[in-house]
């Protein structure tokens, strides 16, 4: 269980679902943030990953300031499919529950390099293991409680069979009031135990889901792999496409500001780019024009809220642009899409 991300990091969407669980129950988040030797804006602005020590101390000052022992059953609510961006519609898209489990056991790294999962069949059940990347070094109790309640919800929410799990373990010790777990596991639970993990009958997750469509699917784990590398890794490009994924939705990044969020001044990032044999508009493009046929593929998403989403000022220059790129309007594009890309599940696995 080597931790190949180098230093432990947290996804920052964990820690924005904290800051709104935080207002949600009336307390001031940026007081929380700063008792926890955190900059509420600068985690907004930055977004990216954020030191799993750091993000201890803050789960430490989010329960003490709400007086709820139990508060990671609470932030797991405010998880949407767009905290995690291509990870959460790709979950959508899965064939089945277990595919989806799958799928987020294999991505996991783009939540958190600090705890691993892990699937295992075991003939009539299937179990999902969250395990510490470093024993000497957990997460807290909080952050387990976050994360096990959020698989549950989604895997509930997706499923067509409002499933439930057959029962859930948890390191942690007996909590003084047991009725928030009951409520949000809906299972048999033991605590004090010797891992955190999920186990569920195997005959509830093989049943389809609606939402599935393989074909999509596939392309969103490519971009979650792309966006994992760009985590991990020291390419200017991916580190500058994860930017832009993260950041088209509240408008178009300038050079200026991806350059100062990689600490490097807009000369240096140009000259960066120059050497991976590309430049700041080609990978602003080029990453619109994917996200814009992912987006054109579901049928759910708006021409107006496609546009939002890649930081188009309104519909017309989306369309505008995207008929430069693929010589047709997004109208036009997503009618012929539709008439041969077929809907439903695909292989298993998809």
């Amino acid at each position: 269980m080597a931790n190949h991300g180098g230093s432990a990091n947290v996804y920052t969407g964990w820690l924005l679902a904290i800051a709104d669980t935080l207002r949600y129950r009336g307390a001031n988040c940026e007081q929380v943030f700063a008792r926890a030797g955190m900059n509420y804006r600068d985690l907004v602005e930055q977004r990216g990953l954020s030191p799993g020590a750091a993000t201890t101390r803050l789960w430490k000052e989010a329960v003490s300031a709400t007086g709820d022992p139990a508060l990671g059953l609470s932030v797991s609510r405010h998880i949407h499919a767009t905290s995690f961006h291509a990870l959460g519609f790709a979950l959508q898209c899965s064939s089945s529950s277990f595919s989806m489990l799958r799928r987020m056991v294999r991505h996991n790294r783009l939540i958190s390099n600090i705890v691993e999962l892990q699937l295992h069949d075991m003939g009539e059940t299937i179990c999902v293991r969250s395990l510490p990347v470093n024993p000497d070094l957990p997460p807290c109790a909080e952050s387990f409680d976050a994360s096990l309640s959020l698989i549950v919800r989604v895997a509930r929410r997706l499923s067509a069979n409002h499933l439930n799990p057959l029962a859930v373990d948890l390191c942690r010790p007996p909590p003084v009031d047991e009725q928030p777990y009951r409520a949000v596991f809906g299972c048999e639970l033991a605590y004090s135990a010797k891992e955190n993990r999920i186990s569920w009958r195997k005959a509830d997750l093989d049943i389809a889901m609606r939402s599935a469509n393989h074909a999509l699917a596939r392309q969103l784990d490519d971009l979650v792999e792309a966006e994992i590398r760009a985590r991990y890794e020291q390419s200017v490009v991916s580190q500058v496409q994860a930017l832009l994924l993260e950041q088209l939705p509240d408008g178009e990044p300038t050079q200026e500001k991806i350059a100062g969020q990689l600490h490097m001044s807009l000369r240096s990032l140009q000259r960066r780019l120059e050497a991976e044999h590309t430049s700041y508009k080609a990978l602003l493009e080029a990453t619109r024009l994917h996200l814009a046929k992912l987006y054109l593929s579901q049928e759910k998403f708006s021409l107006v809220e496609i546009s939002d989403l890649l930081g188009f000022r309104d519909q017309s220059s989306f369309s505008r642009s995207f008929k430069r790129w693929m010589g047709m309007s997004p109208r036009h594009y997503r009618e012929q899409l539709h008439r041969h890309v077929p809907q439903g599940p695909g292989p298993a696995g998809g």
